[in-house]
C-alpha cells in the first residue's frame, strides 16, 4: 500500500513539475524575462553613468537658467 501511495505522489509531482516547466518556458514568459533583463541592464548603466558624472551645482543652476530663457 505504501509503495502505491509513494508511486502516486511521485507521478503527480513529475506531472506538476512538467506543467510548471512548460509554463515557465513559454514564449510570453521568455519575452517578459527578456524585457525585464533589458530594463535592469539599462538601470545599472544609468546608475553607473550618474555615479561617474561629476555634478557641479553652480553649472547645473546656470544651465537651468539658460533653458528657462
Amino acid at each position: 500500500m505504501n509503495a502505491i501511495m509513494l508511486w502516486v505522489i511521485q507521478t503527480s509531482a513529475e506531472v506538476a513539475l512538467g506543467i510548471f516547466i512548460e509554463k515557465l518556458l513559454s514564449d510570453a514568459n521568455r519575452k517578459r524575462a527578456s524585457k525585464l533583463l533589458k530594463h535592469q541592464v539599462l538601470v545599472v548603466y544609468l546608475n553607473w553613468v550618474l555615479l561617474k558624472t561629476p555634478l557641479d551645482p553652480k553649472k547645473l543652476h546656470q544651465y537651468l537658467e539658460q533653458q528657462q530663457g
